[in-house]
């Protein structure tokens, strides 16, 4: 554009606002730091927490097998472990529970038990229809006096009776045979003279023909192999019998799985490994236990005033009763030595040469009503360890702490982004005042510079001096 002759000039505004932008940048960026430093100190604490969570939830694992290893041997029948050792395995196997009478039994076996099995008449093929395919009601009486009826829609087969008969499970189970004559149905009761039975069919004949049984009959097709029986002997000469080959409750608590005929003796007498199998279990239990929570409190736990002091409950309960009930053994003469460290050693040997010469007393080291060492170590931890015990509220304020801690956390997140939205929005209307401002100063200037020009008289060829023009463009570009 032109103003009589004369070029007319615009302001060329370059300013660089990167300084003040890099500035503000940085001073969110400090401010963010600073709000979030006590997000990050309430993460740091609640990982804290987590850790000491997870450290309490394994020491009250381990006290609870702690627990559970005290109380087996805690109780009135807590060593009344036994074994049965038969002479004969071929005669009968045997094995003892606690209400068992120590000693030796001798034990004859003159009848094992057995079930009753009938077999049909033979057949060429198994598969051909018996008789029509009428249904057929098969009655099953057995000696017991129960009756079952059992309604066999399409007896079509030999394998299709047999299928109806062990879906019903009555007690007979069914099978299809063959031998050199052909295809048969073999009938099994369960053992037990009790478990006889006979057959009566009805609705279809040639199903009646089949299956009828009766003791004394003479049409049937069925014939008895086998004739269900009790199993019989006799201990120490009294009779013994059952309708099966385990007999139960024998000497108060053996039990007797009868293989053959003869005799052989058991012997009852306490089962030393057992005993001290839950012994060192009981052991290791404490150890482990003990190692844990001495690792914690001198870690992660420290100062903890929640955890017992299981460590010093057997060397104070032996304190207080420094000799076993009709003995002078003290706990090391049972093979338990305690360690430097806190834990326990045991000698199984030791200890089952001290419970030989003196069960009881050994015994009631461990249970006395309530008194012995695995009756107040288990009452101990279990007040600990319950849903309501220390360890449970420990853990409970721990969770309340973190629960806090992300509350709290949320809230000054949710603060930290209200101020940053806040300053952002006054830098931004900072930097905008400072670009109108600036673009105003340049237009300022360039106004009072074209003013320079309107008043200023022409030259002989109608044109602003050479001077002023140059003077006057300095700074500026050629619109």
């Amino acid at each position: 554009m032109y103003i009589s002759g004369n070029p007319v000039y615009r302001p060329y505004i370059t300013p660089d606002y990167s300084p003040f932008v890099a500035k503000i940048i940085t001073t969110l960026d400090s401010q963010t730091a600073a709000i979030l430093k006590p997000v990050d100190e309430l993460r740091l604490s609640s990982s804290s927490y987590d850790i000491k969570i997870s450290n309490y939830g394994q020491i009250q694992s381990d006290l609870a097998v702690l627990e559970s290893a005290a109380q087996t041997l805690s109780g009135s029948n807590a060593f009344s472990r036994y074994s049965a050792k038969s002479t004969n395995p071929a005669i009968f196997t045997s094995y003892a529970q606690g209400s068992a009478l120590p000693g030796v039994y001798n034990v004859e076996v003159s009848q094992l038990a057995q079930g009753e099995t009938l077999v049909s008449a033979a057949q060429r093929n198994p598969y051909i229809t018996i008789g029509s395919d009428h249904p057929a009601t098969v009655t099953f009486a057995f000696k017991n006096g129960d009756n079952i009826n059992l309604n066999i829609n399409k007896p079509d087969s030999l394998p299709a009776i047999a299928a109806s008969i062990n879906q019903a499970n009555i007690g007979v189970s069914a099978q299809v045979i063959s031998d050199d004559s052909g295809f048969r149905l073999m009938l099994n009761g369960s053992s037990g003279a009790s478990n006889a039975f006979s057959i009566g069919v009805s609705g279809n004949d040639a199903v009646r023909h089949l299956l009828s049984y009766s003791d004394g009959t003479t049409d049937s097709l069925m014939s008895k192999t086998m004739a269900a029986q009790d199993s019989q002997g006799t201990v120490n000469g009294t009779p013994i019998n059952g309708n099966s080959n385990v007999l139960a409750d024998i000497a108060g608590g053996v039990t007797l799985n009868l293989k053959g005929v003869g005799l052989a003796t058991v012997a009852v007498s306490p089962d030393l490994t057992r005993i001290s199998d839950a012994v060192q279990s009981f052991v290791d239990a404490y150890n482990i236990a003990q190692s844990d929570i001495a690792t914690n409190m001198a870690g992660e736990l420290s100062g903890d005033k929640t955890l017992p002091a299981v460590s010093g409950q057997p060397s104070s309960d032996l304190a207080a009763r420094q000799t076993l009930s009709g003995g002078s053994s003290l706990l090391a003469q049972i093979g338990i030595t305690p360690g430097k460290d806190g834990t326990l050693a045991f000698n199984t040997q030791a200890f089952q040469d001290a419970y030989s010469q003196n069960p009881d007393g050994v015994a009631h080291l461990f249970t006395d009503n309530g008194r012995g060492l695995a009756d107040q170590i288990a009452a101990q931890i279990h007040d600990v360890i319950q849903p309501s015990g220390d360890i449970s509220s420990t853990i409970n304020q721990l969770l309340l702490k973190i629960q806090k801690n992300q509350q709290t956390e949320s809230n000054l997140q949710d603060n930290a982004i209200q101020n940053l939205q806040y300053s952002a929005h006054e830098y931004a209307q900072q930097l905008a005042m400072m670009i109108v401002k600036q673009i105003m100063d340049y237009f300022l200037q360039f106004s009072q510079q074209q003013s320079n020009l309107y008043q200023t008289p022409l030259n002989s060829n109608n044109q602003l001096p050479n001077s002023l023009i140059t003077s006057s463009t300095q700074g500026f570009q050629l619109a």
